[in-house]
């Protein structure tokens, strides 16, 4: 079984993230609530496999003021295809930050891969590939 949830500002309820959830998985955290234990980690200067650093510094501000991030399960699908699905419907409905109007952290427009990159994220990946450094994070960031 499948879900699909979304992560929210306590005080605003606007979302930040949809994500997808599997039960039963083998960590014993379930996968919205990995996201807190993650952005915890990045503020102990741990370090992480593939960050989405806008979604953690997103929940180390929340937690910087004493709350956390609302988690709603909104959908649950018997099968990965139709929670995909879901998500990628409602990362379109919310918006994506990265690509304009939109509150939503995610750095793709969801589903099973890399769909619809961020600009940012493309010139990470090339720059890892490559070795050649990429003027556009510069560029997005400002730094």
């Amino acid at each position: 079984m499948y879900y699909v949830y979304l992560l929210s500002y306590p005080e605003t309820k606007i979302p930040f993230y949809v994500g997808v959830g599997k039960e039963n998985r083998r960590s014993n955290v379930p996968r919205e609530q990995q996201h807190i234990v993650d952005a915890k980690k990045l503020s102990e200067g741990k370090k992480l496999h593939k960050p989405n650093l806008h979604k953690l510094h997103t929940i180390n501000k929340i937690l910087a003021t004493g709350n956390t991030p609302l988690i709603e399960i909104l959908s649950r699908h018997d099968t990965e295809a139709e929670a995909f699905s879901e998500e990628t419907r409602l990362i379109r409905l919310y918006g994506r930050k990265d690509l304009g109007p939109g509150p939503l952290t995610n750095l793709t427009d969801g589903g099973e891969g890399g769909l619809n990159p961020s600009p940012l994220t493309v010139a990470k990946i090339r720059e890892k590939n490559t070795g050649r450094p990429s003027i556009l994070p510069s560029i997005v960031t400002g730094k």
